[in-house]
C-alpha cells in the first residue's frame, strides 16, 4: 500500500504558529504525527513524504530528535524534497530521495512534487498531481 503526506515539519516549533496547528508545543505535535503515521503505515507499505520533513536549519538537539523520528517511521520511506529539506535531511537513509516522482498506484498515474504545478506529466490523461507546500485553502481544496 502507498501512503502520502506532506509538510510534517517535525521539530519545527514555528510551524505551529505559522499554520495554526492544534498543538501546545512541538513535542506534542511530533508525538501525534508519528503515532498517526504508525497507526496506518505497515512495514511493507510505501510512505511518501512530499517535502518539508522538518525545518532545514536545526540545532544539534533538533537534528537528533528528527533522526529518531525518522527511524521510528514504518515502511519504505521516500522523500520528495521540499524547500526546507536541507542536505542533512536528504542524507538520512531514505529508500529514495527525489525532486519529483512519477509513479502508478492502482492503475492511476501519480506525479509527486512538493510544489503545486499548473500542469504535470499525465495531466491530460487523468493523472493526478499530489503536492504539499501550500495550505489547503490556497490549493483550492476544502
Amino acid at each position: 500500500m502507498h501512503w502520502f503526506t506532506a509538510d510534517p515539519h517535525y521539530s519545527h516549533g514555528n510551524i505551529i504558529r505559522f499554520c495554526d496547528r492544534p498543538f501546545p508545543e512541538v513535542a506534542t505535535m511530533n508525538a501525534h504525527q508519528l503515532a498517526e503515521c504508525r497507526a496506518r503505515v505497515g512495514p511493507d507499505d510505501d510512505l511518501w513524504i512530499l517535502g518539508d520533513f522538518t525545518a532545514g536549519r536545526a540545532t544539534d538537539a533538533q537534528r537528533r530528535e528528527v533522526r529518531g523520528i525518522f527511524h521510528a517511521l514504518p515502511g519504505r520511506r521516500h522523500l520528495i524534497r521540499g524547500n526546507h529539506d536541507d542536505d542533512w535531511v536528504c542524507d538520512l537513509p531514505w529508500d529514495s530521495v527525489a525532486e519529483t516522482a512519477d509513479i502508478v498506484v492502482d492503475k492511476r498515474r501519480l506525479f509527486l512534487c512538493h510544489y503545486p504545478m499548473i500542469t504535470w506529466p499525465g495531466a491530460r490523461h487523468q493523472g493526478l498531481q499530489l503536492f504539499g507546500h501550500v495550505p489547503p485553502e490556497l490549493a483550492g481544496q476544502p
